[in-house]
């Protein structure tokens, strides 16, 4: 029997939804990649994280894009602990997100999550 606990799930309050958000965090936020991801990351005030994904056209047709999209979500679900808390993350996908792995892709999100989070929290304050 599969049991779910709550830091298992993946709610609404846990998504960037509105383009606002998106606009905010573009425009004030800080941004780390590598070959897989960009991140940008800003600082959202509450005790959680939020993700908000972008996948485009050039990263592969519309299953390739769907299928990058479920692979980030999961790996931001589950490495929830291991990610900086309080913290609006926006995730666009690069054209070589399309033949990574899970794991590739989880890897990429922790690494570049945690170098965008770095420069805000080393960022002069206005």
């Amino acid at each position: 029997m599969n049991v779910r606990d709550g830091s298992e799930s993946f709610p609404p309050a846990a998504r960037l939804r509105r383009r606002r958000e998106f606009d905010a965090v573009f425009a004030e936020g800080k941004s780390a990649a590598d070959r897989l991801l960009v991140v940008h990351a800003l600082e959202n005030g509450s005790g959680r994280s939020r993700i908000g994904i972008i996948t485009s056209a050039r990263t592969g047709n519309a299953v390739c894009r769907n299928r990058i999209r479920r692979l980030v979500r999961e790996a931001f679900r589950t490495s929830r602990p291991e990610l900086p808390e309080g913290f609006d993350l926006v995730v666009i996908a690069r054209r070589a997100a399309g033949g990574a792995d899970f794991e590739s892709i989880r890897m990429s999100l922790l690494e570049t999550a945690a170098a965008a989070v770095g420069k805000c929290r080393n960022s002069p304050k206005k």
